[in-house]
Formats: structure tokens, C-alpha cells, sequence
């Protein structure tokens, strides 16, 4: 029997992790440079926080899907906002897809969020999952790799110019 439902990390996590693996590997392509590093404390700072949730997808007790998102006030407008970490459902279940969506949404009604903001390769099923559900397209994102982020990179303040001397512009 399929079941969708909210769980915590203490509840999860060991279930958890060979799937953040596969969506890593599915979909993360365009960022193995970085390679993966799981801390469970930080996931666990973040769900303490009542920022970080996790919602499950199982049949018969084994996961073969999951969301994780964040919940969080927006700055500007100040209502409740979701935003996707990730989700991931094994090849063999994706039927289950809207169902795992359908159960986000409730989740969000019940939790008083006024938006769902997810993520998308542009490629696969999932555009047109969620374009089916009502999900409008709003933006493109765009990525650049920098480099290692770490004390030997030194960011320049917003009021100096950039290293290579171009102009900021808004």
C-alpha cells in the first residue's frame, strides 16, 4: 500500500539518504563538481528551526520517494512561502508523483503557506507534471561556478568594484 505522509528526519533519515544519493545522481549532474556532503546536524538545525519539512512517499513501509522543503516568511510581502530542497520518486513509482504533490499542497494549506516555489530541470517529466497542476513557470535560473567557497576567496563589499573592474548595474 502507497502511502504519502510527513515525517521528521529521526523518522526517516536512514531511509532517506540512498534517495538524496539517486536524485543526486539523476539530477545534480549539473553540479558534481561540488560532490555531495550529507550533515545530518544541519538537517537537523533546520527542522528544530520549523524551517526544514519532510514529506515521505512508501509502499508498504519502504521509501521510494520524498520532498524536502523549506518553509519560510518571505521579506518583502511577509506570508508563508515553501520552497523545495529537493524531491526525488524512484523511476518505478513517478505515477505517484501527483499524489506526493497533491499532499504537499494540503500540507502547505494546513501550515497557512500562501506559496509553493519549486525547482525544475527543464528536461524530464516534471515540468509538465507540475505545469498540469497549475504550476506556472515564473523564472529561469541561471548558474555560474566559481570556485571553492572557503577563506582563501575573499567576496568584495557591495559599495567597492568588482576584481575585474566591470560596473555593477541593477
Amino acid at each position: 500500500m502507497i502511502v504519502v505522509q510527513s515525517e521528521t528526519l529521526d523518522q526517516a533519515w536512514t531511509d532517506l539518504v540512498p534517495l538524496i544519493f539517486a536524485y543526486w545522481k539523476e539530477a545534480e549532474g549539473h553540479r558534481h563538481y561540488q560532490g555531495i556532503e550529507l550533515r545530518r546536524e544541519r538537517y537537523d538545525e533546520y527542522e528544530r528551526a520549523g524551517m526544514l519539512h519532510c514529506v515521505t512517499v512508501r509502499d508498504d513501509g519502504r521509501l521510494v520517494g520524498y520532498a524536502l522543503g523549506y518553509i519560510s516568511v518571505s521579506m518583502r510581502s511577509q506570508v508563508k512561502i515553501w520552497g523545495d530542497d529537493m524531491f526525488y520518486i524512484q523511476p518505478a513509482y513517478r505515477s505517484r508523483a501527483l499524489a506526493l504533490m497533491q499532499f504537499i499542497e494540503e500540507y502547505c494549506r494546513h501550515h497557512g503557506i500562501a506559496e509553493i516555489i519549486l525547482s525544475a530541470l527543464t528536461s524530464g517529466a516534471t515540468p509538465e507534471l507540475l505545469e498540469y497542476i497549475d504550476y506556472t513557470p515564473v523564472s529561469v535560473q541561471y548558474s555560474k561556478r566559481l570556485g571553492r567557497a572557503d577563506s582563501a576567496h575573499h567576496p568584495f563589499a557591495v559599495t567597492e568594484s568588482p576584481p575585474d573592474g566591470k560596473t555593477l548595474s541593477a
